[in-house]
């Protein structure tokens, strides 16, 4: 095998996720759309694509809210859960980018958020690389849906794509088998 290029500066990781006023989400897309995949498949959602992502997976199907910091748009978690009602779906699934990546004021604006939405009967879905389960979300989320990151060009994890499995254990002892769906 030919060793890997070395990754280009656009390419690599961000060592921290870009801050968000209080009371905001970085954002790159909202819209109702009906579930492709998983347990949800069929299901009516409202999918938030939240912006910046700290891997950099070769075959990433969202590298402009993953990769392009630029072209997120601040908006009030409070426009997001109104637009969301609005949709009429039953799920609010946030992806991006990664969900669990955010700085410390815009966690809390995302726990807020899925407070507001479960107690408006919303369910909520999160998709996540695996990296890690914050806080801020425990008891918050109906599905977690894990798509751990291996390399199959190399044959294991590299320092682009990676896991952690103590997150996939903590997240099956807290959810359940039926909260939580591997990718």
């Amino acid at each position: 095998r030919e060793p890997l290029p070395a990754m280009s500066a656009a390419l690599r990781a961000p060592s921290q996720p870009l801050p968000a006023p209080a009371g905001t989400l970085r954002v790159t897309g909202r819209y109702l759309c009906v579930e492709g995949e998983g347990r949800t498949l069929g299901a009516a959602t409202f999918l938030l694509r939240l912006s910046g992502c700290d891997l950099r997976c070769w075959w990433c199907d969202s590298k402009q809210s993953s990769f392009r910091e630029d072209e997120a748009r601040e908006r009030p978690w409070r426009s997001v859960l109104a637009a969301a009602l609005a949709s009429g779906a039953g799920w609010l699934s946030l992806s991006g980018g990664e969900p669990t990546w955010r700085g410390p004021a815009e966690l809390r604006s995302l726990a807020a958020l899925c407070r507001a939405a479960r107690k408006q009967g919303l369910r909520i879905k999160i998709e996540s690389n695996g990296l890690r389960l914050p806080p801020e979300l425990d008891g918050l989320v109906d599905l977690w849906s894990v798509a751990p990151k291996f390399d199959s060009k190399v044959g294991s994890q590299t320092a682009a794509m990676h896991y952690d499995s103590r997150v996939l254990r903590r997240l099956l002892r807290l959810q359940g088998p039926s909260g939580l769906q591997l990718k």
